[in-house]
């Protein structure tokens, strides 16, 4: 009995799982200042969410003077287990990965590549 009860105080004294941590880009719909929350229009997140618009908890009240409404983004999300917080944003530059190529860059390329076969 007492072996068991050493184990159950064990394990009520573990510190909780670390949050899982996952990254989107996307654009910056709203900042909604008074619910410490931010829009997204995100691309789709792997093994978490589909392309969609989502509002956000932020972690730190701070975070929303960093989100511009039509800012192009990257965002940290951490999943606790009571909760989804955005944790951080960076404005993406249009080279960076995640942006989708303009409709004229992509005519571009394949003006540029029209002369090669394709690669398999």
């Amino acid at each position: 009995m007492a072996s068991l009860l050493s184990l159950l105080v064990g394990l009520a004294c573990q510190p909780p799982p670390p949050p899982d941590v996952f990254i989107g880009y996307g654009e910056v719909k709203q900042v909604v200042r008074h619910d410490q929350r931010v829009v997204i229009a995100h691309e789709a997140i792997p093994d978490f969410f589909p392309a969609k618009t989502s509002s956000f908890a932020l972690r730190a009240p701070a975070l929303a003077d960093a989100c511009v409404p039509g800012q192009r983004v990257r965002f940290t999300l951490e999943r606790t287990s009571q909760t989804l917080y955005l944790v951080a944003v960076q404005n993406v530059s249009p080279a960076e990965p995640g942006r989708r190529p303009a409709r004229s860059e992509t005519a571009g390329d394949a003006r540029r590549d029209a002369g090669h076969e394709p690669i398999p």
